[in-house]
């Protein structure tokens, strides 16, 4: 006979494979076996993904009720609160987030000595960051926030945007996974998405990292159509579905997507071999238009007119209202139906269209080097 657990693990292989029909059934039927806090889980994030919040708050108060302590439960609660402008709820709630814990476990068994900041003044901090290369740029806004706390800081980040927080020059030191660091040289630590938390009444404001100055004209758009290196099936798009925006006319489009070859020839491909390679061919583009993925939040974090395809639900970090409440310079352009990008794109081609273009000619000799 199956078990309630059982079920609820087929569940949560169903959302590894982005099956969220077969998510939301298998959470169903591990209920009806019995109480299992993966169970509700599962129905919460199968119903938000499937666009019906408010069945997604109700999996997530009952499971609550009867387990109060779940961490990942915890966090949907603090997930539903962001994407309702609940800052203060979300982010205390977001301490739960699995990184964190993580990180907590991992450092008191490697140095249980080492203490998690707590927003006093101290000697060495070692901040770490979490998640993935956008989440790690749209969370750096808050460092010149905690430097002041701290007679040194360093950045703990992943190998690709190494040299990128460098150059931002956001800590007195950044480092990789690769860096040959002990624990024990620090006073405190902590994750980079706590900040927002231990910074109370701190809004998301617009901290440019690597500004580039402004253009009226836009003649060169970088574009970024899938997520990577594993493209998650909500950010991303099929060129077919994309293509459409690269004819809008008088525009060069480049291809910032590394490592993806472009099906339009018509689309400049530089040489890019990492995503410094990408960021220096991104200060080259008057604008880009991006799926949801750290090719956004490099170029919205640059100041350069970023134009956001996000798929349903909309969620806090993109906003749900078409303006972001984190980067001046982005638009968001939401689906309506979910899974059709017909909506966004003709909205992105529209707007595209309505500046005035001046462009001289068709191929840009800086990036001849790079091609």
């Amino acid at each position: 006979m199956t078990t309630a657990e059982e079920l609820a693990q087929k569940a949560t292989e169903a959302l590894d494979r982005w099956n969220l029909t077969a998510t939301l059934h298998y959470a169903q039927e591990s209920l009806k076996h019995g109480d299992t806090p993966a169970a509700y889980d599962m129905l919460a994030v199968a119903h938000y993904q499937l666009g019906d919040t408010q069945k997604a708050l109700e999996a997530i108060e009952d499971g609550l009720a009867q387990f109060p302590t779940y961490t990942p439960l915890l966090f949907q609660k603090g997930l539903q609160c962001l994407n309702s402008g609940n800052w203060e709820d979300g982010w205390r709630l977001w301490q739960y987030r699995t990184s964190r814990l993580l990180h907590i476990e991992n450092i008191r068994k490697v140095h249980p000595g080492l203490r998690e900041w707590n927003k006093l003044p101290c000697g060495k901090l070692l901040v770490i960051g979490e998640h993935g290369l956008g989440d790690e740029i749209l969370f750096a806004r808050y460092l010149p926030l905690v430097r002041p706390f701290a007679s040194h800081m360093t950045y703990l980040t992943k190998k690709p945007l190494k040299q990128f927080f460098t150059e931002c020059g956001l800590a007195d030191e950044v480092i990789d996974g690769d860096d040959k660091i002990s624990l024990g040289e620090f006073d405190y630590w902590v994750g980079l998405e706590s900040l927002p938390s231990l910074l109370q009444g701190v809004p998301p404001q617009v901290y440019p990292l690597q500004p580039v100055k402004s253009s009226n004209k836009i003649s060169r758009v970088g574009i970024c159509w899938m997520s990577s290196p594993k493209p998650e099936p909500h950010r991303m798009m099929s060129w077919p579905e994309f293509a459409p925006i690269v004819q809008v006319p008088d525009i060069e489009f480049v291809n910032l997507q590394y490592g993806v070859e472009c099906p339009d020839i018509r689309v400049q491909t530089p040489k890019m071999d990492t995503l410094q390679d990408m960021s220096e061919v991104m200060n080259l583009c008057d604008a880009v238009v991006s799926v949801d993925t750290c090719v956004a939040h490099m170029a919205a974090t640059k100041g350069i007119e970023t134009f956001v395809l996000r798929s349903l639900p909309g969620e806090w970090r993109w906003s749900i209202t078409g303006k972001s409440l984190w980067y001046l310079k982005a638009h968001v352009y939401l689906q309506t139906t979910r899974g059709s990008w017909k909506d966004p794109v003709e909205k992105v081609i529209a707007d595209l269209s309505s500046h005035p273009f001046r462009s001289s000619h068709l191929f840009f000799p800086e990036m001849a080097s790079n091609c």
